[in-house]
């Protein structure tokens, strides 16, 4: 096989509203990509993602939008973010807006590139969570904006200790 020189995957899989399973070395490979902007939006039935989905896209700058309006996505594996290296800030701008059946997400979900975010607004808007976990960006010391990140999340009843700790 040859090698893959893509650095970007902007709307690759897009309104793929069929779409319902992703393998687990989708992105195997692919050090080079540096943007998943709205990759997944709109694959509405998506329900979970495999574990280390991102593990080898060590230049990754931007997860902008990426699983927009997928609105069947119930669960998140706490290793999603997992990337295997890489110093450069990541955007997460919109990531899971819009994700209305997203009850929860785990509490280390981005523990793994914590210190290398830079923009965290409406990562959550119009999510359906119904708790943000203790501690969620806590550490995340280079995100410059949370503008709006809980928005409209209508059945947001609770909120962890300490979540934005360390931020700024």
């Amino acid at each position: 096989t040859g090698a893959v020189s893509a650095k970007s995957f902007s709307m690759a899989f897009a309104y793929c509203r069929q779409l319902a399973t992703l393998p687990d070395d989708l992105f195997s490979g692919l050090g080079q990509v540096t943007g998943f902007y709205q990759t997944f939006q709109y694959c509405q039935a998506l329900t979970t993602l495999p574990s280390r989905l991102f593990y080898d896209c060590v230049s990754v700058i931007s997860f902008g939008g990426t699983f927009r309006n997928c609105t069947k996505l119930t669960t998140l594996p706490e290793d999603v973010f997992v990337i295997r290296d890489g110093t450069s800030q990541i955007t997460l701008a919109e990531v899971f807006s819009y994700c209305t059946a997203l009850t929860a997400v785990p509490t280390g979900l981005f523990e793994p590139v914590k210190a290398r975010i830079s923009n965290a607004g409406y990562a959550f808007m119009y999510a359906g969570l119904t708790r943000v976990p203790a501690r969620l960006f806590a550490g995340a010391v280079n995100c410059t904006t949370f503008s709006q990140v809980f928005a409209n999340c209508s059945a947001l009843e609770e909120t962890g200790d300490e979540v934005f700790a360390g931020c700024g």
